[in-house]
């Protein structure tokens, strides 16, 4: 489902996620590889937060389609009790 990493009423990046609207998750275009945590592939290099948005006030927002606003990848998923990361793309 469309929605969008937002922080400080700016869009950072928009993902396909079922996360609901105001999750708070962590976001960087930046990541190293993990050598510690097995489970976990990259780590977040100087990762911020933001939160899940959706709606026309946002797709407003993007008027010209995705073509300026990087895709973000879910790294890290909630189900473990995280915070959700997104890796930004571009």
């Amino acid at each position: 489902m469309k929605a969008y990493i937002v922080q400080n009423q700016v869009i950072i990046a928009y993902v396909n996620t079922d996360l609901k609207v105001f999750t708070v998750v962590d976001f960087s275009g930046h990541r190293c590889s993990e050598s510690i945590d097995a489970n976990r592939e990259f780590n977040l290099v100087n990762a911020k937060s933001g939160r899940i948005a959706r709606g026309a006030k946002w797709d407003k927002m993007t008027q010209s389609g995705f073509s300026n606003i990087p895709y973000a990848e879910l790294m890290v998923d909630h189900a473990n009790n995280s915070t959700p990361a997104f890796y930004i793309h571009g």
